[in-house]
């Protein structure tokens, strides 16, 4: 998706949706960091510009770094369903490998 895409739906369009995932001991600041931006703009612009759907690559809870359970939804074939993509799993085991 270019920027011009992205305006568009921002500005008038319907809302731009993003899946934000999370992984065992995830840096809550940056958590924030990345739904906060889209939540104040929301506030701003008096409508829904953005969503957001937390989504994890494994099922259950997921503790941050802090402490603070979320129960995301389950990436599955690049959405929040069904099995766990491929490239998510290839992407989260890359630095297990050392790479």
């Amino acid at each position: 998706m270019n920027s011009r895409n992205v305006e568009k739906q921002a500005v008038g369009g319907a809302p731009l949706t993003f899946a934000v995932l999370v992984f065992p001991g995830f840096p809550m600041m940056a958590f924030s960091s990345v739904i906060e931006p889209l939540r104040a703009a929301n506030i701003l612009a008096k409508r829904d510009c953005y969503r957001w759907v937390i989504v994890g690559a494994d099922p259950g809870t997921v503790e941050a770094s802090n402490g603070v359970v979320i129960q995301p939804r389950l990436l599955r074939g690049g959405r929040a369903e069904g099995r766990p993509h491929r490239g998510v799993l290839r992407w989260r085991c890359r630095p297990c490998r050392g790479r």
